[in-house]
């Protein structure tokens, strides 16, 4: 596999090539952090921050689930359904059981309100597992967001400065049977971050399979609740007239120009029948895009915009 170079890093690298004057601080932090000028601005990147015209409040607001589904649903755009528990205001197990079970769906997902990369995300098929999976974040005095989980196809779409530079599909990690492995011997195969043992166990008893048992051939089943980038559609360059119109209003209308729109599309790309927002994220990662879709310029194309839109 290709060794990847911290985002931050590329954005410093095109920076340097662009004739702006680069000085890496050395603080001790895992992170790699670089300090870009000109004669007149400067800014700092690191693995927290990669975007420098991207302002404070946007990132508390699209740091919080809360805040940015508020606006979202203020400004009339359509999004997944999901309730929120204020750990400070859950004083007793029956006030947390009415909260949590207010979508009176199954499956949903629960994450803390104030996420990190799907980090702290699981998934409930049940009250119980909802209750004990709410109950924990709560004891971390963490206030919870519980959403519904809808098994539609999701799309990234990603807008640097105004312009949509990527959009891909996105899927549920699997597992594929055949004929000769277990289910365990499967899972090993995959990324451990690609694996929740909840959804394993669920569809095992669908199936009614152990994991013990070989998966037969074909038979696929998810291992995760997160979906991941698919090869199914990406796009670059060519990106369809009606994303970059969804794109352009839902930053007009919301004053931004650089976010991480995860989002369902009914229809096609190219022919969209409906959008639902999933998430908005005010910082995304684009490094894997040169990598898992063999895209070679891309990150130049993105870092070039990063800089030069911020130096001009």
């Amino acid at each position: 596999m290709q060794h990847m170079k911290p985002t931050a890093t590329l954005i410093a690298h095109k920076a340097k090539k662009l004739g702006y004057t680069v000085q890496e601080l050395k603080t001790g932090s895992p992170f790699k952090e670089y300090y870009v000028q000109s004669h007149t601005k400067s800014f700092l990147v690191n693995g927290n921050v990669f975007y420098p015209n991207v302002p404070r409040w946007q990132h508390v607001l699209m740091g919080s689930k809360l805040l940015s589904e508020a606006l979202l649903q203020k400004k009339k755009y359509n999004k997944i359904r999901s309730v929120l528990i204020y750990a400070k205001q859950t004083h007793s197990k029956k006030e947390l059981t009415t909260r949590a079970t207010a979508l009176d769906t199954f499956p949903v997902i629960i994450k803390p309100e104030e996420g990190f990369q799907a980090k702290g995300i699981t998934v409930a098929y049940t009250k119980r597992q909802l209750i004990d999976a709410v109950s924990e974040i709560v004891a971390k005095k963490q206030n919870v967001l519980v959403q519904e989980l809808l098994f539609k196809k999701e799309y990234r779409i990603l807008v640097v400065e105004g312009k949509v530079m990527a959009l891909h599909s996105k899927g549920y990690p699997t597992i594929i049977g055949d004929g000769k492995k277990t289910i365990a011997q499967l899972l090993k195969e995959q990324k451990t971050t690609y694996v929740n043992d909840t959804v394993v166990d669920y569809e095992c008893k669908k199936i009614r399979k152990k994991r013990t048992d070989v998966l037969d051939a074909g038979v696929s089943i998810p291992c995760h609740i997160t979906q991941k980038g698919t090869f199914e559609y990406y796009e670059s360059k060519k990106i369809p007239k009606a994303i970059k119109a969804y794109v352009q209003q839902l930053c007009i209308d919301n004053s931004i120009k650089t976010a991480g729109i995860d989002v369902f599309i009914d229809g096609t790309p190219k022919k969209p029948t409906d959008f639902t927002i999933i998430e908005l994220n005010s910082n995304p990662g684009f490094r894997y895009l040169q990598t898992k879709y063999k895209d070679k310029d891309v990150i130049d194309r993105i870092t070039s915009r990063i800089v030069e839109t911020y130096f001009t």
